[in-house]
Parts: C-alpha cells; structure tokens; sequence
C-alpha cells in the first residue's frame, strides 16, 4: 500500500516568521523585462552604459569578455513570455565591448 501524505500537519507544522529570500538581487518584473527588451532591440550599447542603465535590477558581465553580457535566463524568460527568440550579439568597438539584443526570427 502506498503511502499518504498528512496534509493537516502542512497547517500545524508551518512557521510564522519574518524570512528574508536567500537571493538578494532585485527581481524584474515580465512586464518591465518585455519593456526593457523592446526598447534596446537591435540597438547597440557599452556593457558600461548597460550595466549603468540597467545593473541595479540585472547583473551585466563587465569584466569577463569569454562570458555573456547578460545572463541567458533573462533570453529564455523573453521566449517563453513573447514566443519569439532573443539573441544577444557582442562585438567591439575602440576597444570597448559593445552588445545588443536581436530576434533573428520574429513571429509572423
């Protein structure tokens, strides 16, 4: 026989207090990630001037040119909100890395 779950001690069992969350940075909310996106598409902007508009609410990668700019997180999160797919492209310009956001695809 299999066994049961007691959904009562669930009731009993659960903790009253103040818990702060385990992540500190800021969360950004669909509708301010769908904004943020659409605004910035297939324009071209420093990872400092990114990191200044944006690096309060998302981390950008300044230091490490072998890793992304921004997290692959924030891409998929704009695929499954928007249903088209979102690149972000880096190149270099006067020795400054630069980056931009793309939908080589978008829906019809």
């Amino acid at each position: 026989m299999a066994k049961t779950i007691d959904f009562d001690k669930f009731k009993t069992k659960a903790q009253k207090v103040n818990v702060e969350p385990s992540r500190k940075q800021p969360r950004i909310s669909d509708d301010e990630l769908k904004k943020m996106f659409y605004a910035s598409e297939d324009k071209w902007y420093t990872l400092e001037d990114l990191n200044e508009i944006i690096g309060e609410v998302i981390t950008v990668t300044v230091d490490n040119p072998k890793r992304t700019p921004i997290n692959s997180r924030y891409l998929k999160r704009m695929y499954e909100l928007t249903g088209d797919i979102w690149r972000q492209q880096t190149a270099t310009l006067n020795g400054k890395r630069m980056v931009r956001f793309i939908r080589p695809e978008k829906k019809k």
